[in-house]
């Protein structure tokens, strides 16, 4: 990975942990977290408000407020509004067999944020 590419994936972690969208499956426990954030986002044209806790790097499961239901991520993808070039970062672990894949998306501020994931119940 040459120096700018490493530069913008930086960027874009930064701005991800910032923003509070990133997280892992949020439980109950989570409830207190001073980590915690919302997120507003669309998932196939539905609105949709996201929960998470900015741990990682990686977003692995978005919460759906106000339900048991969860948001698992296979791929992420960050389109600056720089014009520059999209950051793309799968997770090759986690894509269950038969699940139907949807895109969910978030305008944050330095980037357009894409999920490409599936919804399963917390449990």
């Amino acid at each position: 990975m040459n120096r700018s590419a490493r530069g913008a994936v930086v960027a874009a972690t930064t701005a991800i942990a910032a923003s509070l969208v990133v997280g892992v499956a949020v439980a109950p426990s989570y409830a207190e977290n001073k980590n915690l954030g919302t997120l507003d986002a669309t998932c196939d044209g539905q609105p949709v408000l996201f929960e998470g806790v900015a741990v990682g790097a990686f977003p692995a499961v978005l919460h759906v407020v106000g339900s048991t239901t969860s948001f698992t991520i296979h791929q992420l993808t960050l389109i600056p509004h720089d014009g520059g070039d999209a950051i793309v970062i799968k997770n090759s672990n986690g894509v269950a067999q038969n699940k139907q894949l949807v895109s969910c998306s978030h305008a944050g501020n330095n980037f357009d944020f894409v999920w490409t994931g599936f919804f399963t119940p917390a449990g």
